[in-house]
C-alpha cells in the first residue's frame, strides 16, 4: 500500500504543537482519528494523552483507557467513516524517529487489536524556543516512510 500524502487538520496540527509546547520539556503524545482516501491519509482529529499517561523527557506512554474512550466515541459519532489511524508524540530535540518509535509503529501494524496495517505516526519536534514542526510518517512494507502534504478539494 503505497500512501505518499497527507491531510492534517488545522484544528489537528494546532492541538498537537500547543500539547509538545505545554508538556515541554517531556515528551508527549495520544492518537490520531482520521480515514484514507485514495493515496492520501486524511487526519481530522488528534487526540490528547490522558490523565494517566506517562511522560518524561525521553520516553512517553499514553493512557491507554482514555484513547479508547474518545476513540470509540468518534467511530460511533461518524458512523464508522473516521478511526483510529496512528499515534502521535513529541520529542523535545529536533530528531527523527527514534529506533523505539520505529519499534512501536511496527508493534502497531502487526498487532490485530488496533486493526490498522499501515499506521501513521506524527511527530512533533522542538525546532526553538517557540516553534514546533509537526512530520507524518506512514508504516509501509517494513519501513517508516515520511509523507508529504496533500492539496485536495
Amino acid at each position: 500500500m503505497r500512501i505518499p500524502y497527507y491531510r492534517l487538520a488545522d484544528q489537528a496540527n494546532v492541538f498537537i504543537r500547543n500539547e509538545s509546547a505545554r508538556a515541554y520539556p517531556s515528551e508527549t503524545g495520544g492518537i490520531l482519528i482520521g480515514k484514507f482516501i485514495n493515496n492520501c491519509v486524511v487526519i481530522t482529529r488528534a487526540v490528547g494523552p490522558g490523565l494517566n499517561a506517562q511522560h518524561a523527557s525521553n520516553h512517553f506512554r499514553r493512557d491507554g483507557e482514555y484513547s479508547q474512550q474518545i476513540l470509540d466515541t468518534f467511530v460511533m459519532e461518524s458512523n464508522g467513516e473516521y478511526d483510529y489511524l496512528g499515534e502521535w508524540h513529541s520529542h523535545p530535540a529536533p530528531c527523527g524517529p527514534s529506533t523505539t518509535d520505529i519499534a512501536a509503529i511496527r508493534w502497531i501494524a502487526n498487532n490485530k487489536k488496533y486493526s490498522v496495517n499501515h499506521p501513521v505516526m506524527a511527530l512533533c519536534t522542538r525546532e526553538s524556543a517557540d516553534s514546533w514542526l509537526v512530520s507524518l510518517y506512514l508504516f509501509d512494507e517494513r519501513r517508516l516512510r515520511r509523507m508529504k502534504p496533500c492539496v485536495m478539494d
